[in-house]
């Protein structure tokens, strides 16, 4: 090859390399324009979506306001007491003592039942239930959380254990292990609960009666004696003129609440027969308990409006519920058994109403205690 060939051929290489370093570099630019230019669209949506949300967000706002207008500021509701949990506890009357001339329960179950572990045996009615110490076994839940629940149940067709323990003397309260005869539990699911305090919508979806074979509980016992005809000055037998396991259960007119004690559920009432003739009465109790509510609205008429209540799926859920008007306190009290298990918790809408028919709510609404009912029923 010759000089100038070999000259040419350089060349013609150098100009190639030259060709190759611009290919690489425009493809490299290239990649970095496209990088950036999808960057830019990447924030433009974002910008985009942004501003939608905030016209979304104002149009709401707007619309909320022209749609309510001045109900938004008609009714005050006072903040709803802590917690979305409805309490299990609750703060327990006083009950009239013997000094104020007022009937004192009385027989085995005031010696034996002090607030603690049962203190001795005893049985009622020829041994259909029986109570005998608890020896190391423990409760989980409190003796508070049991007479609450107790006091907050209702026997049947008779009237609510607080009443009860009201005109009768109080109650006797304890822990230990607990039978029930099984045909007295059978006779419990032959005859289930039908009744709703307030009317049809109060009627609760109570389970089936559970056995009890030694099985630790508490038991919170009242007088029934109001059944016996409605005489409350029948006269008591003195407790120490019978011994334990020896009682006949007519003489003190008992109602006995049962509650499992490490699970606040599957409560019982038993309650002694009145007559020979009569079998002892064993029923699932339906339990009356204040539940979480919010205001939604206030009708144009300003006598009726919304409410959320935060209830189950087993609960028997007053309708209307009616505003007091001296007292403007809202209390959703609804029955559901003892310690439920029948799902979990929703928002019902509910309709309010002056409890005066010719009356409108009250401007400020308060919302009432939480948790079981006993307030009075």
């Amino acid at each position: 090859m010759s000089p100038y060939e070999q000259s040419d051929l350089d060349s013609a290489s150098s100009t190639i390399d030259g060709f190759s370093d611009r290919i690489d570099f425009a493809s490299k630019w290239n990649g970095v324009l496209e990088a950036a230019e999808r960057r830019r669209r990447r924030h433009v949506a974002s910008a985009i979506a942004v501003g939608s949300i905030v016209a979304l967000v104002a149009l709401g706002s707007l619309a909320y306001f022209v749609h309510v207008g001045d109900r938004a500021s008609t009714v005050r509701v006072s903040a709803a007491k802590p917690g979305a949990e409805t309490p299990t506890s609750c703060v327990l009357p006083s009950f009239p003592s013997s000094s104020s001339g007022h009937r004192v329960l009385s027989g085995p179950a005031v010696e034996l039942l002090q607030g603690g572990a049962a203190r001795g045996p005893f049985e009622l009615d020829n041994g259909l239930i029986r109570v005998s110490p608890p020896g190391n076994a423990a409760p989980s839940i409190t003796a508070n959380e049991a007479e609450c629940a107790a006091l907050a149940s209702r026997e049947s067709a008779g009237p609510w254990l607080l009443q009860l323990a009201s005109t009768n003397g109080g109650t006797a309260v304890g822990y230990g292990f607990v039978s029930i005869a099984p045909e007295a539990i059978q006779r419990a699911n032959e005859t289930p609960f039908l009744e709703g305090n307030v009317n049809e919508n109060t009627h609760a979806i109570l389970p089936p009666a559970t056995q009890y074979q030694r099985r630790l509980a508490w038991v919170v016992v009242v007088s029934n004696s109001q059944s016996a005809g409605g005489d409350l000055d029948v006269p008591v037998p003195d407790s120490t003129a019978l011994q334990p396991n020896a009682n006949d259960l007519a003489n003190y007119h008992y109602a006995v609440f049962v509650v499992d004690a490490r699970t606040g559920s599957d409560a019982l009432i038993y309650t002694e027969p009145m007559s020979a003739n009569q079998p002892a009465a064993v029923v699932v109790p339906p339990e009356s308990v204040s539940v979480p509510w919010r205001l939604i609205a206030r009708d144009p008429d300003g006598h009726s409006g919304t409410i959320e209540a935060r209830v189950l799926p087993c609960d028997g859920v007053p309708s209307p519920v009616s505003v007091g008007i001296e007292e403007p306190e809202l209390r959703v009290v609804v029955e559901r058994p003892v310690g439920p298990s029948c799902g979990s918790e929703f928002w019902r809408q509910l309709p309010i109403r002056a409890s005066i028919a010719t009356s409108r709510l009250p401007d400020a609404i308060a919302h009432g205690a939480l948790g079981p009912d006993v307030l009075g029923n």
